[in-house]
């Protein structure tokens, strides 16, 4: 962390804002599905659904920032973009 500026964090959060923000709306959406009545029918079938499509999501969402990271903070890598 010595090797990264404010300015360095600030603009990885700035890049990144737009997927972070997605993200939460995701789980927001998923945990209505979830916290709604597990009598209706289908309830089951869609928390799994659910929870499949979360985990595709969060694997984007770390291969995403893990991207942006590699730009952002290059000085850590050697100076060079992984």
């Amino acid at each position: 962390m010595d090797k990264i500026s404010f300015a360095e964090i600030m603009k990885f959060r700035n890049e990144t804002q737009e997927l972070r923000h997605k993200f939460i709306v995701d789980i927001d959406d998923a945990l209505r599905v979830i916290d709604s009545d597990p009598e209706t029918a289908g309830y089951d079938k869609e928390v799994i659904e659910i929870i499949q499509k979360l985990e595709t999501d969060f694997k984007k969402l770390e291969n995403d920032l893990s991207d942006v990271r590699s730009k952002v903070f290059a000085v850590i890598y050697k100076g060079s973009y992984v």
